[in-house]
C-alpha cells in the first residue's frame, strides 16, 4: 500500500490538498491451460477487492468515514471508455 500527498484540481481551477491511497492485490497465475480461466476469475472479483481496500483504508487510516470531496463534484470510479 502506498500513501502520497496530492493536489486535486477542481473544475474552477482551484486546488485541494488530498491523500492518495494506492494498493495492489497480487495473485499467482499457474502455468498451463487453466491460466486464462484463473485470470478471468481474478479479474471478475475486482469489486470484492475494491471493497476490501476501502474497508482497510477507512478502518486503519480514516477512523471514520467523512466526505472527501465537496458535494457538487462527481468523480467517476472507473476509467471512461473501457480498458
Amino acid at each position: 500500500m502506498g500513501i502520497n500527498e496530492v493536489k486535486l484540481q477542481l473544475p474552477d481551477g482551484k486546488t485541494l490538498a488530498a491523500l492518495l491511497f494506492a494498493g495492489n492485490f497480487n495473485y499467482n497465475l499457474a502455468e498451463g491451460r487453466d491460466r486464462f480461466n484463473l485470470l478471468k476469475q481474478y479479474l471478475g472479483q475486482w469489486q470484492k477487492d475494491l471493497e476490501i481496500f476501502r474497508e482497510l483504508v477507512t478502518q486503519r487510516f480514516l477512523e471514520r468515514q467523512v466526505p472527501v470531496f465537496p458535494s457538487n463534484i462527481n468523480l467517476p470510479l472507473a476509467p471512461q471508455g473501457g480498458l
